[in-house]
């Protein structure tokens, strides 16, 4: 078993440093992933964790919330397939894993991400999605075909109001407390589509679908 871990740990280290300019200082992350090894629980961990088994293909897809994610949005948004188109990513996390499957899917997207948390400087084989560190301190989308999130704990409402006043789509995960398994997330999640109708009668919410044993994630979005 602990011939295994190390040979993962390096192969996972190896991958990331090859692939991504990642500040030395960082790495860390690394050896804090590494400590949860079961894909099936993938799901119930914290984002940031999820990122990482996503990035080094540790979960499957059929199980993957990532991948239900982007299924999802291409089946919403099918011109992210085909046309070249000017994105906005809020709240990434530490790597820009939902940036890499967007521009997999078609490298011609330009992709603007933001979170002060990356630990990523560059992608070194991707020039199209542009990586900032820092806050969109922005309040005008119009420039972007698309405003998405996952769980942006807390930001919803100021994604929906600025995606909505300047005329642009969006696409949101809310987070787990949004879920079933909370008792109030019904009237959490109706109070807040009330608030994003006022805004839009037309805005919709869906759900991703349970994976496994995990959350039904709800997402609203907007398509004009």
């Amino acid at each position: 078993m602990q011939k295994d871990y190390i040979e993962k740990y390096k192969r996972l280290r190896d991958f990331l440093l090859n692939k991504y300019c990642i500040e030395t200082k960082n790495t860390f992350m690394i050896d804090y992933i590494l400590s949860f090894s079961d894909p099936y629980i993938a799901n119930y961990l914290c984002s940031e964790i999820r990122e990482f088994y996503d990035m080094f293909d540790i979960v499957p897809e059929n199980m993957n919330i990532f991948s239900r994610y982007c299924d999802k949005l291409f089946e919403l948004y099918p011109e992210l397939l085909n046309n070249k188109n000017n994105l906005l990513e809020l709240g990434c996390g530490y790597v820009p894993v939902l940036a890499n499957r967007i521009s997999n899917k078609n490298i011609k997207n330009r992709l603007e991400i933001y979170d002060p948390k990356l630990i990523v400087d560059s992608i070194k084989t991707n020039n199209n999605i542009i990586l900032n560190k820092s806050k969109f301190n922005s309040d005008d989308y119009k420039k972007y075909d698309l405003v998405y999130s996952f769980m942006p704990f807390g930001g919803e409402k100021k994604i929906i109001e600025k995606a909505v006043n300047s005329d642009s789509n969006f696409f949101i995960c809310m987070s787990y407390d949004y879920t079933d398994c909370f008792d109030n997330s019904d009237s959490k999640l109706e109070s807040l589509l009330k608030y994003a109708y006022d805004f839009d009668p037309d805005i919709k919410c869906l759900k991703l679908g349970k994976i496994n044993y995990s959350y039904d994630y709800p997402v609203i979005y907007r398509k004009k």
